[in-house]
């Protein structure tokens, strides 16, 4: 389970760009669970910027995954990481 969350994460931040402006993390384009939102009318792409679920889920999934690695012993925690 912690390969999985571990892999998620690494997507989540993938997405994530900072922000210097606003000084924080921001996920832009995309959609949501509610599909009927994809999209600002004058956006030159398509999805949202800062979609409340997806950012709730990308937090969740980013504190488990560190909780989960911390479970590990510390070798199988390294060679997870080192696989990853």
């Amino acid at each position: 389970g912690a390969e999985l969350l571990a892999e998620i994460a690494r997507f989540f931040v993938s997405l994530a760009s900072y922000d210097d402006e606003r000084a924080r993390y921001r996920i832009k384009g995309v959609i949501g669970p509610d599909e009927f939102h994809s999209g600002y009318p004058e956006a030159p792409y398509d999805g949202i910027d800062d979609n409340a679920y997806t950012n709730i889920m990308a937090v969740w999934v980013i504190t488990h995954a560190i909780d989960a690695l911390n479970l590990l012993p510390l070798p199988n925690r390294l060679d997870l990481m080192e696989t990853l």
